[in-house]
């Protein structure tokens, strides 16, 4: 059974995109009024939700590449944002989570945008917001998984025969 036909679908892809933009340019924004790079404030956040991670782990993740999480974590130490210790079974490994100054940081963030987050979302009406976020977490979903099975090779070697759209 078809659900959506092309114009459908076209629609969809348009507000897609300018959703993309508009979170992406406040992502790259968020964290310059807390004083932390986009990539720190990203660090950050993840480890106030997982707790400690290796930096492979972290760079998997995030999809950021190891060389440029190693030195983001380097100024997030150096700022005393993170802690640092040798993962217990594999002393190569280092197993990074937050100090009391980068709780601090975190929850400072999280304060900042969840008032903005909040305002925007206050416009939805009580009634609208529980489907509302009921959706967003299903399309998340979806499109956490198509990330995951991005790594198959849609395009082919040739890019002109691409069928990523």
């Amino acid at each position: 059974m078809r659900m959506m036909n092309e114009k459908q679908i076209l629609s969809f892809r348009r507000n897609l995109r300018k959703i993309e933009r508009a979170v992406s340019n406040r992502l790259k924004n968020e964290g310059k009024c807390c004083g932390v790079t986009f990539n720190e404030c990203h660090i950050l956040l993840e480890l106030f939700d997982a707790g400690s991670v290796s930096v492979n782990d972290l760079s998997e993740t995030l999809g950021i590449d190891k060389s440029i999480i190693s030195k983001t974590i380097e100024n997030l130490f150096t700022e005393q944002l993170i802690t640092r210790e040798e993962d217990k079974t594999d002393r190569r490994k280092k197993i990074i989570s937050l100090s009391s100054q980068g709780n601090k940081k975190v929850t400072y963030i999280n304060n900042i945008m969840n008032t903005e987050y909040k305002q925007k979302l206050d416009m939805l009406g009580k009634n609208n917001f529980p489907g509302f976020l009921e959706s967003v977490e299903y399309v998340a979903e979806i499109f956490e998984k198509w990330d995951k099975s991005f790594a198959s090779d849609e395009c082919g070697e040739d890019q002109n025969e691409c069928n990523c759209n």
